[in-house]
Formats: structure tokens, sequence, C-alpha cells
């Protein structure tokens, strides 16, 4: 028996067929063969089988059909590819952006998952806080030493509301640097979702230090300036346009003999 052999025969008269058929079965094979007559038939064929040997020694007409349509076919396999590039490049430049934009960004931006783990810090988080990605990443970003414990209690909170459908709001806390040093910063977190649903969470904050210990300051001052006011040595009280009390310290108070709530607004 000789050696098998699978033969595609195109568009042949029989007679031809078979001369091609006894010339390969003397040749020590056995030939098994289909013949296709029609370009459609042709390619159908090619797709649906491996062929060992495909044959066709007499239909010109079908295999110039076949070369047409295969060159026609390799035109358009060559725009997709050249359109697919292009894509494959935009999206590349676009990523290279995206990825510039969030390594550089004047602000402050991580991104984790919905277990707090860190995934992403840029090189503003390093800079404020002297934690390096490397410290950072893939660790409890609330276990990092961030946060104090009731820091982590209100943004928990403020997670949990987001999850729940709360419209995003900025939030002051403060943050441990590395040092020990405390900077605060102004925080808003954004939802992350994949496939509709809730896949992680991106922090992104503003070093509002600066603001805030003037803030702090003036606070202080206010109520420094306030205590010295109402433990004045003399007695004090602020009249409006209608003769009503509006201010009164607490000497005044002591020698009229009088609650605040009692005098005040009264004419």
């Amino acid at each position: 028996m000789g050696k098998p052999l699978r033969v595609l025969m195109i568009g042949d008269l029989e007679d031809d067929v078979q001369r091609i058929i006894g010339a390969l079965k003397n040749s020590g094979y056995e030939p098994q063969y289909i013949q296709a007559e029609t370009t459609e038939d042709v390619c159908g064929k090619l797709r649906e089988e491996a062929w060992d040997v495909t044959i066709s020694a007499q239909n010109r007409q079908l295999v110039e059909d076949l070369e047409r349509r295969l060159l026609e076919q390799t035109v358009e396999l060559n725009g997709e590819i050249e359109k697919r590039m292009q894509t494959e490049q935009a999206l590349s430049e676009s990523k290279e952006k995206f990825d510039d934009f969030m390594e550089n960004a004047p602000i402050g931006i991580c991104v984790a998952d919905l277990s707090g783990r860190v995934l992403f810090v840029n090189r503003k988080i390093e800079e404020a806080t002297g934690w390096t990605r490397e410290e950072l990443l893939l660790r409890d970003g609330l276990t990092t030493g961030f946060f104090d414990e009731e820091t982590k209690k209100i943004l928990l909170e403020r997670l949990v509301a987001r999850l729940h459908g709360e419209a995003p709001r900025t939030t002051e806390v403060p943050v441990t640097c590395k040092d020990g040093s405390r900077i605060w910063i102004n925080l808003k977190t954004t939802i992350l979702y994949k496939n509709g649903l809730p896949s992680g969470m991106q922090l992104a904050f503003i070093d509002v230090t600066d603001r805030k210990q003037v803030e702090m300051k003036l606070q202080s001052y206010a109520e420094e300036i306030s205590d010295l006011y109402n433990n004045a040595p003399c007695g004090y009280h602020s009249i409006g346009p209608d003769g009503a009390f509006v201010r009164i310290n607490d000497t005044e108070l002591k020698w009229l003999g009088y609650r605040r709530e009692e005098i005040m607004d009264r004419v």
C-alpha cells in the first residue's frame, strides 16, 4: 500500500484527473482526492482542510481568478494590518501621554484596590511625604504610617459613602511623612470601575500645609484675643444700632450677675 496523500484537484477534466492520480499511484502514493470546480468551492475547501498537494493542470481561468482573489484579499489584509498598526501606535502614544501626566502631575495621585492595597503612586507623593514608591506599593495604604486612627476612620467612612453613591467631595486630613513630620492635604476620592463594578479608587491630593498653618495660627490668635476679652479685668460689652447687647465679656457678666443668654439681644 502506498503512502497516503491528500490531493485537492482544481477544475481539471476527468481524464486529466485520472492521469494525474495514476501517475501519483505509480510513484508510490495512495492519493485521496477531491475536485473543486469554482473559486468559492476552492476557497471553502482550502479553509476547511489541510491538503498535502493542490493540483490544477488545465483550468487557467480558474487559476487566474484564484490569483486575483488572493491578491485582493492580500491587499485587504495589508490594509487591516496598517489600520491595526496605526491604532496600536495611537494607543501607545495615548498611554505614554497618560502615564506622563500621572507621573508628573502637580498634585499627588495614588491608586489602590478596594482593600486599600497601593497599586500606584506618583512622583509628587514621594516628594511631599518622603516615602518612596517601593516602600508603598502593594502595601495597605492605611497601615503605612500615613494616617492616624481618626483619619483612617474618616477615610473609611468616606469610601463606604462613595461606594453607596454619595457625590464626591474633598476632605482635609493630616498625613505623617517618613521623617515623622506632618503635612495637611486636600484629599478627593474617585471610585474606579471595571465591567460596571467598583474595582478600586484613585486618591488625588493637594498639599495645603502652608494655608492650614496660617489658618491654625489665625485660629489660635482669635482664641487668644477672645480669652483676653472675656477675662479682662474690666467689663466690656458691645451694643447694636437698636441698643441691644451683641457682645459682653465674662467679667461684666459676673459684675451684673447675669448669664450671657439672659442679656444677649436685649435692650
